[in-house]
Parts: structure tokens; C-alpha cells; sequence
């Protein structure tokens, strides 16, 4: 609601928003959701529709426009935020949580985690965000390098291992929160660190 407020004050009337509630229609109840929605619909005056996905864990929305000066704005802010966060190789306490908060919502968004076990007892682990745009693969690992990860580029992904203390760090900024992926880094997590009181 507060986004919406905002978006009213520079001039974007709500009226040319829509929104859509996005769910794992075998793991919802029908009955929560409903609820959801008239609460939703009360507070912004926009009746959002539904699409279902099996990747979701838990129930999302989107908020949408087709205003064109709205869109160059979110695009030219995000291109701001890269370009900072890649040319400033050395954070301060506010470009740290910049970074982070970037790219916690990247993997969450376009980007996976994976294992593979070893010989021994004992896994390897990778997270990877995949992108088709070469320069933005080149931004996006040089962010991950300003955060400590040792990443590298193959073909259309940007990839770093990760041991205990990367994974961690991962779930500290809530990277993969609410899909999948979030399950995994928290089982993997288990499997590395069997003493952890991590909890999904």
C-alpha cells in the first residue's frame, strides 16, 4: 500500500496498475487465499488475477503498469544501482547492504543452487544466476567478487562455489527466500553444518 501511495505522489494514479497473485495451487489453501485477496483488493482498490506455478513456495503478487516513463525510470534506476556497485569495488556499510539486498533478489529471481557429491562424504556447491546479456553476466559476477565470492562466467551463467560460510551468509541475506532454491540452501546447509538451528 505504501508503494502505491508513493508511485500516486509522482503522479502514476493507481487506476493503470494491475496485480497478480502467483501460488503453488496444490500447497495453498483456497480458503487463505481468498482471504488474501479481499484484503488486497480492500486496501488498493486493484482486483488482482491468479496464475499458478509448482516453482513457488508460499503465495507472491506482482504489481504491474504499462506506463512507459514509470518503466525507464525502474530501468535506468537499476542500471544506476549496477553501475555503482560494479565501478565501486570496496563497500561501505550502505553500498554493503546495497549490494546484498541486489543480489539476494538476483538469485532469488534468475538464479539456482546446486550439489554435487563427492568421492568422499562430503558435497560441492554452486549458486548460478543465468543471463543471455554478456556485460550484465560480467556486472553481476564482479558484484558477487566485491562480496567475497570467488565467481567465474560460462557461457550464459555467472557462477561461484560455496562452502559453509558462503551458504550462510546466503541465508543471512535471505537469497532464494520463498522458492524452491530456499529449501535446498537450507538443506544443504544441514548436510554441511549438522549443528545448525537453521529452520525453513
Amino acid at each position: 500500500m505504501d508503494l502505491l501511495v508513493s508511485l500516486e505522489e509522482i503522479g502514476l494514479d493507481k487506476d493503470r496498475f494491475s496485480s497478480r497473485f502467483f501460488c503453488n495451487k496444490e500447497s495453498t489453501n483456497n480458503k487463505v487465499l481468498n482471504e488474501l485477496i479481499n484484503k488486497f483488493h480492500i486496501k488498493t482498490g486493484i482486483m488482482p488475477s491468479m496464475a499458478f506455478s509448482k516453482n513457488i513456495k508460499g503465495i507472491a503478487f506482482s504489481l504491474e503498469t504499462k506506463n512507459t516513463l514509470f518503466t525507464e525510470i525502474v530501468l535506468y534506476s537499476l542500471k544506476k544501482i549496477k553501475n555503482i556497485l560494479v565501478e565501486d569495488t570496496s563497500y561501505d556499510a550502505n553500498k554493503k547492504r546495497l549490494a546484498e539486498a541486489f543480489i539476494a533478489k538476483l538469485l532469488t529471481g534468475d538464479g539456482s543452487i546446486e550439489s554435487r557429491k563427492r568421492y568422499t562424504n562430503s558435497i560441492d556447491v554452486r549458486i548460478k544466476i543465468v543471463d543471455s546479456n554478456k556485460e550484465s553476466l560480467k556486472q553481476y559476477n564482479q558484484i558477487l567478487t566485491n562480496l567475497g565470492f570467488n565467481g567465474y562466467i560460462y557461457g550464459i551463467e555467472t557462477m561461484a562455489y560455496c562452502n559453509i560460510k558462503k551458504l550462510l551468509y546466503l541465508h543471512k541475506i535471505s537469497a532464494f527466500k520463498n522458492t524452491k532454491n530456499w529449501d535446498k540452501l537450507i538443506n544443504i546447509i544441514r548436510f554441511m553444518n549438522y549443528n545448525s538451528d537453521i529452520s525453513i
